[in-house]
């Protein structure tokens, strides 16, 4: 049964690729001092492993997709 097989599969795990920026209205596309530029990592979605911001932004993207997230302090 296909449906089984499926189950069998975490269908929220996400591997992204990142580079963090602290906001800065005044800077260049808005991008102030530069935070981490990660190698990527592996985290599943919607269980709180990551801020809330990232379980919200990250979202409903698809493979190979492009986001830029803005994260306000409260989802940080």
């Amino acid at each position: 049964n296909q449906q089984e097989t499926f189950r069998e599969f975490d269908l929220n795990l996400t591997r992204v690729n990142y580079s963090g920026w602290l906001y800065d209205a005044s800077a260049t596309d808005n991008k102030g001092q530069q935070l981490d530029s990660g190698q990527g990592f592996t985290f599943t979605l919607g269980v709180g492993q990551v801020i809330a911001g990232w379980d919200q932004g990250v979202n409903g993207m698809r493979v190979g997709g492009f986001r830029r997230l803005i994260i306000p302090p409260e989802l940080g």
